[in-house]
């Protein structure tokens, strides 16, 4: 007796079923309806340039569209082209949009343009101050090396280059151009030295060990050493120069069995130029130690420092 009653549940729950299902595809149609609807407002607003004239408005209504409110996308889309529409239709404002526009892009090309000049400008003015920069470095290192190198000294004199000395006891006068005296003026040899230098060469050497057995011989007679240079050079260091010459020269012969107490040394720097002359044939005989045999020496020029 209770079948008919679960046949009729049976058969309302199925219709109620199929109602529901009805209204969920009516609802979904609806629904794809006013989507469609916004989109077609949308595209048809941009047709009339909405994007341009009603810019907010294009906005609000793609923001609307997008978060599922259909309805008030289409709305905002319609107002977008009523408004853009409405707009073109005032006399000359187009046109002065239009002009306005043309004016604002053309202020924005020479705006960009400005900028690109003045970008090259200052990459140029970076370049140029990287290059002085770099000038400046190379010349101050030119500078140091200069400073680094030594002057190039005069080939040095040979020993063999320079005429025989006149014999112990000659009373030759016999000069060399340009000389104020002879190249031997008494049984004692001078000691010629190299530019720039007081270190006793072979040739100098030789001389002094002469001289030094000629004093030997002749314990009674004191001698003085002149140290002399050549006009290169300034007065106070050619005084030293001389001074150290005639003191290298007195060390020779000590060495040899000289005693020190009859050796006297002087120096006279460039003062006093056995040959007259601005080049290597005059200096050559003016870097020496002379000895003057039986002779105090006079006012002391340089002394050892």
């Amino acid at each position: 007796m209770k079948t008919p009653c679960i046949s009729r549940i049976g058969a309302g729950a199925i219709g109620l079923a199929l109602l529901a299902a009805a209204t969920g595809c009516a609802t979904t149609s609806e629904g794809d309806g006013a989507r469609a609807a916004a989109e077609e407002a949308i595209r048809s607003a941009r047709s009339v340039g909405a994007d341009q004239w009603t810019h907010t408005d294009m906005v609000l209504a793609e923001e609307s569209q997008r978060i599922g409110n259909h309805d008030l996308a289409k709305e905002r889309a319609d107002t977008a082209r009523e408004k853009t529409l409405a707009l073109k239709n005032v006399p000359g404002l187009s046109s002065r949009l239009s002009v306005v526009e043309s004016t604002a892009s053309t202020a924005l090309s020479a705006a960009q343009r400005a900028e690109a000049k003045a970008d090259r400008a200052e990459a140029n003015s970076l370049q140029a101050l990287e290059q002085a920069r770099q000038a400046e470095l190379r010349a101050k290192e030119a500078k140091e090396a200069a400073e680094r190198v030594p002057p190039a000294p005069t080939p040095a004199v040979r020993e063999r280059d320079l005429p025989a000395p006149a014999p112990p006891g000659s009373s030759s006068s016999s000069k060399v151009p340009g000389t104020v005296g002879p190249v031997q003026e008494s049984a004692l040899r001078d000691a010629f030295f190299d530019y720039d230098s007081s270190a006793v060469r072979a040739g100098a050497r030789d001389a002094l060990l002469t001289n030094a057995q000629w004093l030997k011989a002749n314990p009674d007679v004191p001698v003085t050493i002149e140290g002399h240079c050549d006009e290169r050079g300034s007065t106070e260091y050619n005084l030293a120069l001389g001074f150290r010459r005639a003191r290298a020269a007195q060390e020779v012969l000590v060495a040899a069995g000289v005693a020190p107490e009859r050796i006297a040394i002087i120096s006279y720097g460039k003062e006093r130029p056995f040959a007259q002359g601005h080049d290597e044939s005059a200096w050559r005989w003016n870097r020496r130690a002379h000895f003057v045999a039986g002779s105090a020496p006079g006012p002391r020029i340089s002394s050892a420092r």
